[in-house]
């Protein structure tokens, strides 16, 4: 009714495009760009990526779209998601209490400094010059079939990937719509949520990893050559140098990549022209620092995790001091050989399933999953009451603390919602109590685990491609992968035995009030930032 023409387009019948959203996004560009050099169409200003699963609310795609105009320096927003209310088993539960802290409290901190960490490809909003610019790197990667790093980077994490792009290789800022609402289809159960998070965990880990480097590299760029680039180092059209796998040939001819820096060469277009447009961004040195610091929590985050909750298991053997018959020692010494076996086997189990899929442990992974998480949950809410009942007073001040603070964070973010649904105030805190008692052993412990153990598995569950008949060749793939998960293992283990040292050799006073410091410092940051950022809306 508005005189839009619409233009459907059937990837599958293009046997050439069927590799995952990055070579639909390539599809899409070069439809796009075929119909403008024929003169059918002019370039768009913008791309909407939805998901099929996405049901938008009434004026959020408008908001989405003002939001990008009244902000030029970003080059990508992205809206507020919220699980879909068909389904509310334990597990959406759990995913509406993270939903709501992953945008309303961390992507809401985030955006006020232009770095949020992932637009998601299920409703975002980007510029089309940027989008096209970005597709170069986006897309020109030749993966090859063993390499585990990459292919968690590209493969598993396709919207990370560009967001981690765009903020280091591009220096674009990337935003964050609170009122661009959308509800999406989320997993039901736990064999479902577990296999998607496997998913988002490692992409999400490789890819912070990613950005340490590049922010390192775009860091150590600035420091030593100074504030800007010499003329005369600067090539022009005419004296571009291709990588070592060379100019990509699913790429458009008038398109080149050099070093970290993307051109879409036209006849007055130039990479001294893109490098003069990055230079200008002078705030993008001042977000660096933010982008290296805040990837390097997150991945810290990411292999610590388990080390946590395990040690926050460890406590049950508190429970041992009010023995007298049993020397407790020996008792707390059993206790902690149990957990340990007990996680080493649960790690192999998981490990056994990515691999095997015909084992008794896959035809039965939902329920070992809901066993292991049920197992999980007991040992932290009991090792959980153990420091409550019988640590030292100053431990238990700072526990004490801690809860606070995370009431705090659940007070002031359910306060936020107000302002558009009314009355979804009790719901979201049983959902935060859920959270709190069962998802915090999830997503903490049984997740880590499981993603780790298959480090390797880089299938979406819905798009594995068949392998070789080459034995040969599929078996030096296989081995290749093995030593990289086992150097991913063996380097995870040791950070974690690490940790551990540190609780045994030091005053455990101190890393409590160290541990207890950060934790109550994040949320603050947090908070007050999403504060700031509400005012400033």
């Amino acid at each position: 009714c508005y005189g839009i023409k619409v233009k459907i387009v059937l990837k599958g019948e293009t046997s050439a495009w069927q590799g995952g959203k990055r070579h639909s996004a390539v599809l899409f560009t070069k439809l796009v760009n075929d119909d403008y050099n024929r003169d059918v169409t002019a370039k768009p200003w913008a791309a909407l990526c939805l998901d099929s699963d996405v049901v938008t609310y009434p004026h959020s795609i408008e908001r989405l779209i003002v939001d990008l105009l009244l902000n030029p320096e970003c080059a990508i927003t992205c809206g507020n998601m919220v699980p879909s209310k068909n389904n509310m088993s334990l597990a959406v539960h759990l995913q509406k209490a993270e939903y709501h802290l992953q945008n309303r409290v961390v992507k809401n901190a985030e955006a006020l400094f232009g770095c949020v960490s992932c637009c998601p490809g299920a409703f975002m909003c980007i510029k089309f010059s940027v989008f096209d610019n970005v597709l170069n790197i986006f897309v020109g990667q030749n993966l090859a079939p063993d390499a585990c790093f990459l292919r968690n980077v590209i493969d598993l994490g396709e919207d990370r990937y560009l967001t981690s792009v765009m903020l280091t290789s591009l220096g674009e800022q990337t935003t964050f719509c609170m009122s661009a609402l959308c509800s999406t289809e989320v997993p039901g159960d736990f064999l479902a949520l577990i296999t998607q998070r496997r998913r988002w965990f490692n992409s999400s880990f490789c890819n912070d990893l990613f950005l340490l480097c590049e922010a390192f590299y775009e860091i150590w760029k600035i420091v030593s050559c100074g504030k800007s680039i010499n003329k005369s180092n600067r090539p022009h059209v005419g004296n571009i140098e291709w990588n070592q796998d060379g100019p990509n040939p699913n790429l458009r001819d008038k398109s080149r990549r050099r070093g970290s820096f993307v051109a879409t060469i036209t006849n007055n277009s130039t990479i001294d022209d893109i490098l003069r447009r990055k230079e200008q961004k002078s705030i993008f040195r001042w977000r660096l620092p933010y982008i290296f610091v805040s990837a390097l929590l997150r991945a810290i985050g990411a292999v610590l995790s388990p080390g946590f909750a395990i040690l926050l298991m460890f406590q049950i053997g508190l429970f041992a001091q009010m023995q007298s018959l049993i020397d407790h020692a020996l008792l707390i010494l059993i206790i902690k050989g149990v957990i340990l076996l007990w996680v080493f086997f649960i790690f192999v189990t998981f490990a056994i399933i990515g691999k095997n899929k015909k084992s008794w442990f896959a035809k039965n992974e939902k329920k070992w999953v809901e066993i292991q998480t049920g197992l999980a949950v007991m040992f932290m809410v009991i090792g959980f009451a153990a420091v409550l009942t019988y640590s030292e007073t100053t431990n238990r001040k700072i526990v004490l603390v801690g809860i606070v603070c995370a009431v705090v964070v659940l007070i002031v973010s359910i306060a936020q919602i107000s302002d558009y649904r009314a009355g979804s105030g009790p719901p979201l805190f049983f959902s935060f109590v859920i959270y709190l008692t069962v998802g915090i052993p999830f997503f903490a412990f049984i997740q880590p685990v499981y993603a780790f153990a298959q480090i390797d598995n880089f299938t979406w569950g819905t798009r594995e491609a068949k392998k070789e008949k080459n034995s040969e060749k599929n078996t030096k793939i296989d081995r290749s992968i093995l030593w990289q998960k086992l150097f991913c293992w063996f380097s995870v283990l040791i950070i974690n035995v690490a940790f551990f040292l540190l609780y045994i050799f030091l005053p455990t006073q101190r890393l409590n009030f160290v541990m207890a410091g950060i934790t109550a410092l994040s949320f603050a940051y947090f908070l007050l930032c999403g504060f700031v950022r509400n005012l400033l809306l």
